[in-house]
């Protein structure tokens, strides 16, 4: 028994000695779990109440599953450190106490299998203390330390889910690699009830249960954490409808972003509710875009078929909660004659109120075929001519009076070719001249631009004549209407009577007969006062 005793009482002192031989304790700090591939940093550090002035030591790890990436001293620390062998040395002269870091290690995991496990270790793991001598002076002392380890071990890093259901059906579309659903529920559902599975059973899961539900959007975040502790988290939106059935709150956005009208210029302004239009005779319809500023809005256009004078065409804006907002286009159609082209008069022709329509002309030829139509419409016609937007001539021609075996030349000149002949019928008279080349037999009244005066009288040239149409022509606004049956024209002021090759021949022969005989009567009396003189004599 007394052997006993004392083999217990040494044991026990023996231990006293060795708790007592360790001058420090080395401990490693660091992540425990880990994923393959990645890199980790683990500090090594010691706890002591000596002061320690240096740090040696062996680096144990197993290289099958770890890399020792780099090995680096902390401040104020400096480091020798054999990658090979992990062998270190670490040194600070003026020595540290407490608890603190002089070492760090980074370590990239190598391929290792969910659940496995390896450690990091210290060995050999000694040092240098100082210890004032009896004057005060630091002194070196070698010092032990207490050998340290971490394990670490591969947890998994499933963080997905293998379902996720609301009220106990699986979320439609559900994948575990997508994380936003929305969902709709009519406006009696006040409540659900969230349900998820984790694809592996070592993660948690948080956010399931039952929910209640406002109107319109409800967020719900379903959060996995994996045994790794890395975390995913799922999202649902459940639309509760109100009660008038509508999934959201309802934009009273009722304006208009743009408003356009295809042809004419508006100055849009969606603050702006009336606009002003005007258009021809012929435009019978608009078209009209109009875009809404919300995408959710509705428009409507009372588009309907445009009567001559003032138009209201509405355009009313329900914005989604039923408000209206209306815009409104007042378009006046004038009754004017249209003005158009040859190859747009049968559109023209079909649209307008009027009973004229004036075709726009340049010298232009107008086909049988093109009179045809123009027949064949029922409208009058006016072809006109202008120059630097001044009318210089029109043919006024009535439907009824329009013929189509010839075609038309509505080429008006203002020279002629017997020019000559008519100065002498007319002993040069001052005149105005208005020559055609047409042979269309259509009665046309001609419109042209003149510089006369009133008083002034209307020729015509025909077959070596001149003659007379009318007695007084009207000049309005230096415009002369006449009715136009020949090819040569023209105006004067002065009346003018023929003067034909042969009452000039009679005139020349009575002037030669009477000049003729006054020379006769010249000599007898000269030869009166010859006799005379002879008989004096």
């Amino acid at each position: 028994m007394r052997k006993l005793i004392r083999i217990f009482i040494l044991a026990l002192l023996f231990n006293i000695s060795m708790v007592k031989a360790a001058d420090f304790n080395g401990t490693i700090s660091g992540t425990t779990s880990v994923i393959n591939g990645s890199t980790y940093t683990y500090d090594f550090k010691v706890s002591t109440s000596n002061t320690i002035a240096g740090i040696s030591g062996t680096v144990n790890y197993d290289k099958t599953k770890l890399e020792l990436v780099s090995a680096s001293a902390v401040d104020p620390f400096t480091l020798n450190f054999n990658n090979s062998t992990g062998v270190y040395n670490a040194r600070y002269d003026a020595g540290k106490t407490g608890t603190f870091t002089y070492m760090r290690v980074k370590f990239k995991v190598k391929s290792m299998s969910v659940g496995d496990s390896t450690s990091i270790s210290i060995s050999n793991l000694k040092g240098t203390k100082l210890i004032p001598d009896e004057n005060g002076k630091p002194r070196s002392y070698s010092a032990t330390g207490s050998a340290s380890k971490i394990t670490l071990q591969v947890k998994s890093t499933n963080n997905n889910l293998s379902n996720l259901t609301v009220d106990s059906k699986t979320v439609a579309n559900f994948k575990s690699g997508t994380t936003s659903y929305k969902m709709t529920v009519e406006n009696t559902v006040s409540k659900v009830t969230i349900g998820a599975t984790a694809a592996d059973s070592k993660a948690k899961i948080s956010g399931v249960g039952t929910k209640n539900l406002s109107i319109y959007n409800n967020t719900f975040k379903v959060v996995v954490t994996a045994e790794s502790g890395a975390t995913k988290t799922y999202t649902i939106v459940i639309v509760r409808k109100d009660a008038k059935g509508y999934a959201g709150a309802r934009s009273s956005d009722n304006k208009l972003k743009s408003l356009k009208v295809e042809g004419y210029e508006i100055d849009f302004s969606p603050e702006t509710k009336s606009y002003e239009l005007e258009v021809n005779n012929e435009v019978v319809h608009l078209d009209i875009e109009a875009i809404v500023n919300d995408s959710n809005a509705k428009v409507e256009i009372n588009n309907n078929p445009l009567a001559v004078g003032l138009n209201e065409i509405e355009i009313k804006v329900t914005a989604e909660d039923e408000s209206v907002n209306t815009y409104v286009l007042k378009v006046t159609r004038n009754n004017d004659n249209p003005v158009t082209t040859i190859d747009k008069f049968e559109e023209i022709a079909a649209n307008t109120t009027k009973d004229t329509i004036e075709i726009l002309v340049n010298d232009d030829i107008i086909t049988k075929e093109e009179l045809e139509k123009i027949k064949n419409s029922g409208k009058n016609i006016i072809f006109a001519h202008y120059e630097d937007s001044k009318l210089i001539y029109a043919w006024h021609i009535l439907n009824s009076d329009i013929k189509t075996d010839v075609e038309f030349n509505t080429k008006v000149s203002f020279t002629n070719d017997n020019k000559t002949k008519i100065n002498n019928l007319t002993n040069y008279a001052e005149a105005f001249y208005i020559s055609s080349l047409n042979q269309n037999k259509s009665v046309a009244k001609l419109k042209v631009l003149t510089d006369l005066t009133d008083n002034t009288k209307l020729y015509y040239y025909d077959s070596e004549k001149i003659y007379l149409q009318e007695e007084n022509v009207e000049v309005n606004d230096s415009y002369v209407e006449i009715p136009f049956l020949k090819n040569d024209y023209f105006l004067s002021r002065m009346e003018i009577k023929n003067n034909n090759n042969k009452g000039l021949t009679i005139i020349l022969v009575v002037e030669n007969v009477l000049i003729a005989g006054f020379c006769i009567a010249l000599i007898v009396m000269h030869k009166k006062k010859d006799v005379g003189v002879s008989e004096e004599v």
